[in-house]
């Protein structure tokens, strides 16, 4: 992945090397090295058909033309990398601020629960509260499950399934909120925890 402090030159190293261990690389070598040796063979000069000089057109030619492939790629690696450094950090920009904006929704949603917590807590006082109550963590509860899938499916169904059990008479009337403080509580905990893993 691209970063502001890589310079061209690394980066194209770190291409050339990557690409230098493909097989299509080495195939493309071998099938320029055949049609080298071809050449040399069928073309020969007269100068290079005798002797030492024969030998060593005859290696040094299919030799000279490999190295010459690996310059022209690591030549079109220096050429390439600053445009694929770009995009690279393009799509790195894109991500963050995606990811900061899903992070800010997440830090409404904490506000709002920790409002229907203390709402729970102080508030409550007859039974249309407590509906009008209900309906509004209800709304919480679907909204926060939604926004916190988009980074994590696990934490999502964690959150979501944290009360899987019906609960009592007692819990559902205003005389005992105390199992709603704590299930809101413990999505708030598990919310934290995961807006502070991406924010670091």
């Amino acid at each position: 992945m691209a970063s502001l402090h890589e310079s061209t030159w690394r980066r194209a190293a770190a291409d050339t090397r990557s690409v230098l261990l493909t097989l299509r690389f080495w195939l493309f070598e071998l099938c320029a090295g055949g049609v080298l040796t071809i050449w040399v063979l069928l073309w020969q000069p007269p100068w290079a058909s005798r002797g030492v000089a024969m030998v060593l057109y005859q290696v040094l030619v299919p030799l000279g033309g490999i190295l010459t492939g690996l310059v022209l790629l690591f030549l079109v690696s220096v050429v390439v990398a600053p445009y694929r450094q770009r995009n690279e950090l393009r799509v790195q920009l894109a991500g963050r601020l995606g990811l900061d904006q899903v992070l800010n929704e997440l830090g409404q949603l904490r506000a709002e629960g920790v409002s229907l917590r203390n709402e729970a807590r102080y508030d409550i006082e007859d039974e249309q509260q407590l509906q009008t109550w209900k309906g509004r963590e209800v709304s919480w509860l679907n909204r926060l499950v939604q926004k916190v899938r988009q980074l994590s499916p696990v934490d999502a169904s964690f959150i979501e399934t944290i009360n899987e059990f019906e609960p009592t008479e007692k819990h559902s009337s205003i005389g005992d909120l105390t199992l709603q403080r704590d299930l809101i509580q413990e999505r708030l905990k598990r919310l934290e925890a995961l807006m502070s893993r991406y924010q670091q």
